[in-house]
């Protein structure tokens, strides 16, 4: 401890050598009795280990660093890899120069505030990330503790789904508006078992077992470029439960049957007229590649619109992909299919996903239930 030129005090503690070079921590104060007093906090510390010594690492470079490892560790999906690096790139842009150790809470809180026109989830995801990378950090001594865990957030809302989802009327709607049409069958497979749309697009024929009436999901349409501007090819599915065998209804599987046979000679015709690229896909484009999934999601706004404009008495709800997989499930269930058989069907991790994200009661289920208690403590 030494008084300097300019009359401030300055407590200073010796680390040692470290990477070669001597290491040393000065705190500063206007008086001898505050320099003593940090100059114990320092021994402090020192002694439990927290005192650090001061580091040039920045946020971004172990922000990347620690995704990097997280990603070839977990050999994440290319979809995780875009995430991750989106809230990264919100970490970054606010305090990604600043030093490892030089980050505080309060910096931590400020980042948050300056993000809050994002949404409560994306704000939560994005601190989760950091907690985690830090943590990491703090397990390697290269910080004392985690500043980003003093930071506490709202909890979510819950929140109605952004999904629709058809009666089983409205969907047979659909279906007969369809009919007849290429894509009818995976309209039929999907309101039917419930896929991803991902995971039917990337079926192949030796998937379908028509002896057997089953059907192997095993791989779905994977993206691999930051803008998700092209299909890449297929991957694993999102979780270990959604790699599972279904055994078909029997009209299901015949509706399956007539659409290789269909298949068949399309491939016929399209190979006659030079426009037909040999495939293995059961749900091919007209010719014979991948087929989009864009171009799903527009022919089923297309169908939609045409019904409604020829019904708008009685349209039917805007439905997306996605909400045809809500349909089935919520028709099922309906029907009285227990949670964790439909789970296993739609291969959800949990029967909890099924039950509090995906289950949706209709009005008419109301309206039903209303007329069954009537009476019910009638003393009559």
């Amino acid at each position: 401890m030494f008084q300097r030129a300019d009359g401030k005090w300055a407590a200073e503690i010796d680390l040692g050598l470290l990477d070669g070079k001597r290491r040393r921590i000065t705190r500063y104060a206007a008086t001898e009795r505050e320099a003593e007093r940090k100059l114990a906090d320092m021994i402090a510390e020192s002694g439990r280990g927290a005192l650090q010594a001061p580091s040039t690492t920045t946020v971004d470079e172990w922000l990347n660093g620690y995704l990097s490892r997280k990603h070839r560790a977990r050999a994440s999906k290319p979809a995780t890899v875009r995430e991750d690096k989106r809230l990264a790139g919100l970490v970054i842009r606010h305090t990604g120069s600043r030093r490892l150790t030089a980050l505080h809470g309060a910096h931590v809180q400020a980042m948050m505030h300056d993000h809050a026109s994002y949404s409560p989830r994306t704000r939560r995801k994005l601190l989760t990330l950091l907690v985690s990378a830090l943590d990491e950090a703090v397990a390697l001594d290269l910080i004392a503790r985690n500043p980003a865990k003093a930071i506490t957030l709202p909890r979510l809302a819950t929140q109605a789904s952004k999904h629709q989802a058809w009666s089983k009327a409205q969907a047979q709607r659909f279906l007969e508006e369809v009919k007849g049409h290429r894509l009818y069958a995976l309209y039929r497979l999907l309101f039917g078992q419930g896929l991803r749309l991902g995971e039917a697009i990337a079926l192949q024929l030796d998937d379908h077992d028509p002896a057997r009436s089953t059907l192997s999901i095993h791989q779905t349409i994977q993206r691999e470029d930051w803008q998700q501007s092209r299909r890449t090819g297929t991957g694993t599915p999102k979780t270990a439960a959604s790699i599972r065998l279904l055994t078909l209804p029997a009209d299901l599987n015949a509706v399956l049957v007539a659409h290789r046979e269909r298949l068949a000679v399309e491939a016929e015709k399209g190979k006659a007229a030079g426009l037909w690229r040999e495939c293995s896909w059961l749900f091919p484009s007209e010719s014979g590649t991948m087929l989009g999934d864009r171009n799903v999601a527009r022919h089923l706004d297309e169908i939609q619109a045409r019904i409604n404009a020829r019904t708008p008495a009685d349209p039917l709800p805007r439905l997306t992909p996605h909400g045809l997989r809500y349909t089935f499930i919520n028709v099922v269930i309906r029907a009285g299919a227990p949670f964790d058989v439909v789970a296993a069907i739609v291969g959800h991790s949990s029967p909890v996903i099924t039950m509090k994200i995906y289950r949706q009661i209709q009005q008419e289920e109301l309206q039903e239930t209303g007329a069954k208690l009537d009476g019910l403590f009638d003393l009559d």
